[in-house]
């Protein structure tokens, strides 16, 4: 079956699928009430809302007018829930309160965490991706066309199935004129011998996928909107506040959208690292500094984030797993012997890979040179010497080292975006190679 996953959803997607142009997602609609954490009732509202909005960024809103209570502005320090029919109370902040004296009082404010309904199980597990990119894939059926952007992830019992959007070139031309954020995939998670889960089963699941669908894309991926099925029928919901980065496109990683089977290879290793206590919080670090460093808006920024994510891995690596140095002795170290040790024992080579002024041993040395220039007050004069080209191209190598470094962590060794073809040779899309440690014979496969 190869039908596009929101025909088993159409009539709810219909009504409440947020669409271009950031219109609301409704969660609810009549009348709510605000309590503190005794659950002694502060305020009734009638004609409430509760809704989900994308712009200018996603974030979980309520309003209503107030028919019981006072403004008290001391309110601001305290725990406040909002109840709603058939949902779990949901922490909030007020942010406006408007009195008029035909209109009466009102309210409104955000959804701090979560808004979700009381646990059931489920069978099928739906869920919306936002700021996802415009991947290839597995073929997908939609009404009398076909067309590709389909991701299947497989981990023991689970299957989690990833479509793009059957309005996908509406969607994608939108979010390159915007920059904002939109729904571009839709998915969904189940168990492959049929039987029926609570959605907590899957938390890890969720975890794992949105660090990896970020990761790939070198910016943050949301994951808001959880609806559980059974037989057929929507009878749980999650909404939540995502973490997401704006649309942006051009950026390199380790990644190529025309080869989604890049994530259903990593994502069984992905999951199985962040279920190791030792690597769990590390990784989820180095992570963030990867994006971060992606993301700055100065290259001096993205030095200091490399820097530390490496150093992060290599110091737990050695300190904290391998146990091959005391803590004491690898904190003597300089900065780039704890590189050159990493890269090293993942099979990562050191060595130049272009040319640039003389005066460096290594990659790891030019990297860390410029590190320590810009963290430093005193400049090597070396360093000063060198030109924004070669500031660039040390930055490159300093990602690359980092986008390996993950890559050989988790134990991948298929293809990836080798960045460093970008700097002297131009980089065709699409085009990947073999990482450096790999097993697997072929070198280079290009497609254009």
């Amino acid at each position: 079956m190869n039908d596009d996953l929101t025909k088993g959803i159409d009539e709810y997607l219909g009504k409440h699928l947020p669409s271009l142009k950031g219109k609301k997602f409704i969660i609810y609609n009549g009348d709510l009430e605000i309590k503190d954490k005794d659950k002694n009732t502060l305020y009734t509202l009638n004609n409430g809302s509760v809704y989900l909005s994308l712009l200018p960024k996603p974030k979980m809103h309520f309003k209503g007018n107030v028919v019981k209570g006072k403004l008290d502005l001391g309110l601001d320090s305290q725990e406040l829930y909002l109840y709603l029919p058939d949902f779990n109370p949901a922490k909030i902040l007020i942010t406006n309160f408007k009195f008029s004296s035909n209109s009466g009082s009102s309210l409104s404010g955000i959804i701090t965490k979560t808004i979700e309904k009381p646990e059931q199980e489920v069978d099928r597990l739906y869920f919306y991706i936002l700021n996802f990119d415009d991947t290839l894939g597995r073929s997908i059926r939609d009404e009398n066309r076909f067309y590709l952007g389909r991701i299947v992830l497989n981990y023991d019992i689970w299957k989690i199935t990833i479509d793009k959007r059957p309005d996908h070139k509406s969607i994608f031309n939108w979010l390159k004129n915007t920059g904002l954020y939109e729904v571009t995939h839709a998915g969904m998670i189940e168990r492959t011998d049929e039987q029926p889960f609570k959605p907590q089963d899957v938390d890890f699941l969720f975890n794992a996928l949105f660090w990896l669908l970020s990761f790939a894309m070198g910016r943050y991926v949301g994951l808001d909107v959880l609806l559980g099925f059974r037989d057929g029928s929507c009878i749980w919901e999650k909404i939540q506040d995502c973490k997401v980065s704006n649309w942006k496109r051009g950026k390199i990683t380790w990644f190529s959208r025309q080869h989604p089977e890049m994530l259903e290879k990593i994502f069984p290793l992905f999951v199985d690292k962040l279920k190791n206590p030792l690597w769990e919080e590390p990784l989820i670090m180095a992570l963030e500094w990867y994006i971060e460093s992606l993301e700055a808006d100065l290259m001096e920024e993205a030095f200091i984030w490399v820097s530390t994510a490496l150093e992060l891995i290599s110091w737990v690596r050695f300190t904290q797993e391998e146990l091959i140095i005391s803590k004491d002795k690898y904190d003597k170290l300089y900065e780039s012997d704890k590189v050159r040790l990493l890269l090293h024992d993942f099979g990562i080579p050191f060595k130049i890979p272009f040319s640039i002024s003389l005066g460096y041993e290594d990659g790891p040395h030019l990297f860390t040179e410029i590190r320590n220039s810009i963290v430093h007050p005193v400049k090597k004069e070396k360093v000063k010497a060198l030109s924004f080209e070669d500031k660039w191209k040390a930055h490159e190598l300093g990602l690359w080292y980092l986008e390996l470094t993950i890559l050989r962590l988790l134990g991948y060794d298929g293809d990836y975006v080798n960045r460093l073809k970008s700097i002297d040779n131009g980089l065709w899309e699409g085009s990947v190679e073999k990482v450096p440690w790999s097993r697997e014979e072929g070198a280079m496969h290009a497609h254009r």
